[in-house]
């Protein structure tokens, strides 16, 4: 009677695994670089400050970073952002937040943190916080003649805020939307809280690096991984 045959197979399986997930790892490197870019920015920015900026580079990485309550959609149409709706009544407009706009550190963006970054603006000063003079009182705020409570902006909830203008054909929308007015958390800046759909996850001297914010509520699907400011400055996207 012949002895069984003795089967080798399981270091054969064993080993096909292993060359299997190599393979499906060199896959996805490969894939994340495909799908990278690299473009060039005149200088290194000076801040990413908001409320601040004075150069284009530092708002390009800027604009990554924050949103507004309102944007500009591919044909120039105003559309919500981190808004829902505003209900638009002559001088006075109760703005609502969406309920899952939140920071990139999970907490909800308020309607405090709109009240406070429109203060901010006006007591810095920021370079353009004449635009805001639109808002009821916001000149007196910024001379210092009214206390900044006197600011037409009032929180009527956690995710509501009223805004009262100065008169009906200010331009209510545009300091909505622009990048220079975008809210801070708690009206201060903070160099680790975002709303826009990249974050910045660390800074060096000769690199910025920024990832997905998981917490923003539209995902993009794509990651801005690296940012080096030098001349010319490199931009690196690839899939996340």
């Amino acid at each position: 009677m012949k002895a069984p045959a003795i089967c080798n197979c399981k270091p054969l399986q064993r080993s096909s695994l292993v060359l299997k997930v190599l393979f499906l790892i060199f896959l996805i490197k490969e894939a994340a670089i495909a799908a990278s870019f690299s473009l060039s920015l005149s200088d290194v920015p000076k801040s990413f400050d908001p409320h601040s900026l004075r150069s284009s580079s530092g708002q390009y990485v800027q604009q990554q970073i924050y949103r507004n309550f309102y944007r500009l959609d591919k044909t120039n149409q105003l559309i919500p952002e981190l808004g829902k709706a505003c209900d638009k009544k002559a001088n006075a407009w109760v703005c609502e937040i969406k309920s899952d706009a939140k920071w990139s550190d999970g907490s909800d963006i308020t309607a405090n943190d709109f009240l406070k970054s429109f203060i901010r603006i006006l007591t810095l000063p920021s370079p353009r916080a004449d635009l805001l003079f639109a808002i009821k009182n916001a000149e007196s705020v910024f001379n210092k003649s009214k206390p900044a409570t006197d600011l037409g902006v009032k929180v009527l909830g956690p995710k509501k805020f009223q805004i009262l203008w100065e008169n009906k054909n200010q331009p209510a929308e545009f300091l909505l939307m622009s990048p220079l007015f975008v809210p801070l958390k708690n009206g201060d800046q903070h160099s680790k809280i975002f709303s826009g759909p990249y974050k910045i996850e660390s800074l060096k001297p000769t690199e910025i690096k920024m990832t997905m914010n998981e917490f923003y509520f539209k995902k993009t699907g794509f990651c801005l991984t690296r940012i080096w400011p030098t001349k010319p400055m490199r931009i690196k996207n690839s899939i996340s």
